[in-house]
């Protein structure tokens, strides 16, 4: 999780549309309910959930962002360790 305390309703929602645009390249549609309530194309969830959703998008994003291995080159490590 992330150590940044978020208060505001609406800087959660923008971290997540933010981070769900940059792995998907296209918006989604969410807006804040009330309390702790987000709707989130047309699921209603729980602020802990939406944060908890923004922080594995943005590991998904990492990793994809990182050159993946061909199947020849995880096979040679794989020899290399043996």
């Amino acid at each position: 999780m992330s150590t940044t305390l978020i208060t505001n309703p609406q800087d959660v929602l923008k971290g997540y549309q933010g981070a769900f645009y940059n792995l998907h390249g296209h918006t989604c549609r969410a807006r804040h309910l009330h309390g702790e309530w987000f709707q989130v194309n047309g699921e209603i969830v729980h602020r802990s959930t939406l944060e908890a959703e923004t922080e594995h998008l943005h590991t998904l994003i990492v990793q994809k962002r990182r050159p993946q291995k061909s199947v020849v080159q995880r096979l040679i490590d794989r020899l290399r360790n043996l």
